[in-house]
């Protein structure tokens, strides 16, 4: 996961974990671009929380901190069926524009 998310999506620092897989954020202080408004958002930094495979797949918990209203909101929480699903729910569904393919 870790890996993954070095080469393809760099703007994710990993900041650890405890019951789970790992935690990521980007960097708070400087938020990313979107490449799609979110609402009012312009700008946004993410989080994610990747959760241990199950049967059903990779549980996940994506949480956005829009610049327009300054607070953490849910995004995404649900089951992945792998870690290259990532590429459409950051790229596609949330617009961050610094992806690599």
């Amino acid at each position: 996961m870790s890996k993954f998310l070095r080469t393809y999506f760099p703007q994710f620092l990993y900041k650890g974990h405890g019951d789970h897989v790992g935690w990521w954020e980007t960097d708070i202080e400087s938020l990313l671009e979107l490449s799609k408004p979110q609402g009012e958002a312009q700008r946004a930094a993410f989080r994610l929380i990747v959760h241990y495979p199950t049967n059903y797949g990779i549980p996940i918990h994506i949480e956005m901190f829009a610049e327009a209203c300054y607070e953490w909101e849910t995004m995404f929480e649900g089951y992945i069926p792998s870690i290259e699903a990532l590429f459409d729910i950051f790229c596609f569904q949330l617009g961050i524009s610094k992806c690599k393919q």
